[in-house]
């Protein structure tokens, strides 16, 4: 398994970012399976179920997997947390490698753009997680660094010809009734939200390490919330 990457394995997709619970299952390139539900963060817990109902759905035994793909974020806080915590469990118990990938890629790596490729995701207190990619060649490039940005700052940065996507359209910016320019493209909102197929194809040319090798992860954030503030200083 060493030599292959996961577009040639059996593989398990986890997808939580934003109260979305998402799993699929790939084998060498193929879906098999992908199920999807919409809860609160205290619902969280219909994580596991969701796993093995896509399984069962694929006909694929746990045994059966090479490795897990996730979604890093950023997100919820809560629900973060909880998937990221349920997925290492999972491939410590099946002794397999977890991989992750943060939103932002995940996006540049499944959305059709051509030249520019701006993601933007909630940012809370009115604002944006904003980070620019380009593509040449069919290779996806990070021009800019992940910033927190006002909604007015990321309007201003747009060029003719440029692509936006991410959840942060719909929830952050059309909310508090700003508008784009002619000039761009916006992608429609139901391609706003991260699907665990998703997450696989943006991994599916990486190797996974092996399983001694697995570092744990933690969710990524840029700005922390007052969920994340509060839940350092109580455990750490």
């Amino acid at each position: 398994m060493s030599e292959s990457t996961i577009k040639n394995l059996t593989v398990l997709g986890i997808e939580s970012s934003y109260y979305t619970v998402s799993v699929a299952i790939h084998k060498q390139g193929k879906q098999l399976s992908c199920v999807s539900q919409e809860v609160q963060a205290q619902g969280m817990e219909v994580l596991l179920s969701r796993v093995e109902q896509a399984l069962a759905m694929a006909q694929i035994e746990q045994a059966e997997l090479d490795a897990i793909c996730i979604n890093q974020g950023p997100g919820s806080f809560t629900a973060m947390r909880i998937s990221i915590a349920s997925a290492q469990a999972l491939a410590w118990a099946l002794r397999i490698p977890l991989l992750a990938a943060p939103s932002f890629l995940i996006y540049a790596k499944t959305m059709f753009f051509q030249n520019r490729l701006h993601v933007v995701l909630p940012a809370y207190k009115g604002e944006l997680f904003h980070t620019l990619y380009s593509k040449e060649k069919e290779e996806v490039k990070q021009e800019t660094d992940i910033v927190v940005s006002s909604i007015e700052s990321f309007l201003a940065s747009l060029q003719p010809g440029d692509t936006v996507c991410g959840l942060a359209i719909d929830t952050v910016i059309k909310k508090q009734g700003y508008s784009f320019p002619d000039y761009v493209t916006v992608l429609a909102p139901v391609r706003h939200m991260i699907q665990a197929s998703s997450v696989i194809f943006a991994l599916e040319n990486e190797k996974p390490p092996l399983y001694t090798e697995v570092k744990p992860i933690e969710p990524l954030y840029i700005r922390e919330t007052d969920a994340a503030v509060s839940y350092r200083k109580r455990f750490s």
